[in-house]
């Protein structure tokens, strides 16, 4: 018996982990609780205590421990010689943190460089599975799908060629479209990716008014409203402070209408702002001149496609025009691009309301 790196199609009949402990049974929530139930999970084959990867969600076959002192291992199963071709990932999930596919060609056709030839702090991160020169998107990084380097002078990357799996989530763990990054996700979910269970925020000293505006409740995944992470998420250690993003789908409209959730109340222009509060998260005027006399460009200006902000990469309503913006408060004030070529920015020349 074998399995193949990343994928949800061993079948055998293996249940002990690979320090020697039996296997949980799936359809059991003791001594362990889950979300990786056959009901969640039914077309992985959840069957007894048989090691799986349901959803694809581990680099393989794993399972819950029936030790209270070991929460999940991986089993005693060995890798695949010669993995099948036809396993090969060609999409992508979320922002393509846990894409492991051999697609290495970036958008215009470029060859991506090899990950070894560029000494990055993500390199040596567990998780990001570097091989070779395939696409990746590490984890933390602020990019919105897999990418590469294309060239290993100058540093200069680029998104690749690797489509957005389309596929119905999880019934129930899934947030609107008009959320963007899932700051109006009002679910219940409380499992992190790696199947950790989140942790309750009010056990991370938030005030009141924070935890009521972004509506922290109990342990239930989710991502305040000035956090500039993509995707709801949860503590999932409260002495380190350790986070996870949360196993979520963002609904695909084609296949599942978007929930009644609240509309986002910052989508308006208002021409008569002149002012800004707290960092300018929430400034919704028309300026577009920085401090130095500088005219704003464009957020959707062609020579700013590889940045953060423009906006193909980063899909939010408040990125009209060339007017001012701090889009999740990643800047101390308002700020825009002033310059086509090497996307240099400025903060904008806004006072701050008394």
């Amino acid at each position: 018996q074998c399995y193949t790196r990343n994928n949800d199609v061993y079948r055998g009949s293996t249940s002990t982990t690979q320090s020697g402990l039996t296997c949980q049974s799936w359809s059991s929530q003791y001594p362990h609780s889950h979300p990786f139930t056959p009901s969640n999970y039914s077309n992985s084959d959840l069957i007894s205590n048989y090691c799986r990867n349901p959803g694809g969600v581990r680099n393989g076959p794993w399972c819950y421990t029936i030790s209270s002192h070991h929460s999940w291992e991986y089993c005693n199963i060995q890798l695949c010689a010669s993995p099948p071709s036809s396993t090969a990932e060609s999409c992508y999930t979320g922002n393509g943190e846990f894409y492991h596919g051999t697609i290495r060609t970036a958008v215009g056709g470029l060859s991506c460089e090899p990950w070894s030839l560029f000494n990055t702090t993500f390199n040596n991160q567990t998780g990001n599975n570097f091989v070779k020169n395939y696409c990746r998107n590490p984890i933390g990084m602020v990019r919105n799908r897999p990418w590469c380097y294309t060239n290993s002078t100058t540093g200069q990357w680029k998104y690749c060629n690797v489509e957005k799996c389309i596929r119905l989530p999880i019934s129930g763990s899934t947030y609107p479209l008009g959320s963007y990054h899932g700051e109006f996700y009002r679910g219940t979910e409380n499992y992190a990716r790696n199947g950790s269970v989140c942790q309750n925020w009010h056990s991370f000293n938030l005030t009141t008014s924070y935890a009521t505006a972004n509506h922290l409740m109990s342990n239930y995944c989710r991502n305040p409203l000035g956090s500039t992470r993509n995707h709801p998420w949860c503590f999932t250690d409260t002495l380190t402070r350790q986070w996870q993003y949360c196993n979520i789908s963002r609904c695909n409209p084609l296949l599942i209408p978007t929930p009644a959730y609240p509309s986002p109340p910052f989508e308006r222009i208002d021409t008569k702002t002149t002012c800004y509060t707290n960092n300018g998260e929430f400034y919704r005027g028309s300026i577009s001149t920085t401090e130095k006399g500088q005219q704003c460009i464009s957020w959707s200006s062609k020579s700013l496609v590889d940045s953060q902000f423009h906006q193909t990469n980063y899909s939010h309503p408040t990125l009209v025009s060339n007017y001012c913006r701090n889009v999740n408060g990643t800047k101390q004030k308002p700020w825009c691009y002033i310059h086509e070529s090497n996307n240099k920015w400025q903060y904008c020349n806004i006072p701050k309301c008394n």
